[in-house]
């Protein structure tokens, strides 16, 4: 192997899962979009003709119910009262009816809490594809132009000795280096990437998209989607406790600038470090044909 090969690999191989995930995305929200009223309906069928004028009172009961609701809460303070009343009101439905609603609640709730979960899902996993390709990528580069090791660390003889061969142990400390560049968040990636290669990544003119990315992939794992402090203090202009909301269009951009980025970084490094680029091998820009 070399380096342009190992580098080839990894563009292909990380571009793929990006390609299939943006395409899994698309093929998912569709699904969802065309059988709302399906699922919907087929649920409706399975109400017994005996509870089904009930479960439809149900229904229009919750309906006037919200919008009385909304209508008060958007009144003076001195209505506050009448709010409560609203909200504690009850009215006797017979279980049957109560049930099948339940189900028919959820099955109208579905189209509208899977996209959510669809798309949080793709943004967590487009963002581990791309610090993926970075470690691929810059273990290839210091496996391979081993002048690139320079570090403060030493190691004794009894470590060296463990190792048999000298491609293995190099290929160990190029692991150890690219995954210590990799420790922490985005903005300290990018300054390590300057250090050691005089490289400036935040000059991809989409940086922007991936480090707020970056940024929101945390507040969905760590804090429900919801922005907090750490957030705030990262991306101008945001406010804490916005609950961000992540669309289709919003996980097609990503991608697609992680596909980009992937070619800059490549492009960048294929001159500097004198290997042979292979641009068709990435499927974001260069899609396969349908």
């Amino acid at each position: 192997m070399s380096l342009h090969e190992d580098v080839r690999d990894a563009v292909t191989a990380h571009t793929d899962e990006l390609y299939f995930l943006l395409e899994f995305v698309r093929d998912i929200d569709k699904y969802i979009i065309a059988h709302v009223e399906e699922r919907i309906s087929d649920v409706l069928d399975t109400v017994p003709a005996r509870v089904l004028a009930e479960v439809r009172q149900i229904l229009s009961d919750g309906i006037d119910l919200f919008e009385e609701t909304d209508r008060i809460t958007k009144e003076s303070p001195s209505t506050i009262g009448k709010k409560k009343v609203l909200l504690g009101r009850k009215v006797n439905y017979s279980p049957e009816a109560e049930t099948c609603f339940l189900r028919f609640s959820f099955a109208t709730f579905k189209p509208i809490r899977y996209p959510k979960l669809l798309y949080s899902a793709a943004l967590t996993h487009a963002i581990a594809i791309f610090e993926s390709f970075l470690s691929d990528f810059l273990i290839a580069v210091f496996t391979y132009r081993p002048n690139t090791l320079k570090s403060e660390g030493t190691a004794t003889y009894e470590n060296i000795l463990s190792f048999d061969s000298m491609k293995e142990l190099v290929r160990h400390l190029a692991t150890r280096k690219a995954k210590k560049i990799l420790e922490g968040n985005i903005d300290e990636v990018v300054d390590k990437l300057k250090k050691d290669f005089n490289f400036d990544v935040s000059g991809f003119k989409q940086f922007n998209i991936l480090r707020e990315a970056s940024y929101r992939r945390n507040i969905v794992i760590h804090n429900g989607g919801i922005t907090d402090k750490d957030y705030c203090q990262k991306i101008p202009g945001s406010q804490i406790g916005v609950t961000m909301s992540t669309d289709f269009q919003y996980i097609e951009t990503l991608t697609t600038v992680i596909g980009r980025f992937i070619d800059h970084l490549d492009n960048h490094f294929s001159r500097k470090m004198h290997y042979m680029r292979h641009p068709m091998q990435n499927w974001i820009l260069n899609p396969p044909p349908c």
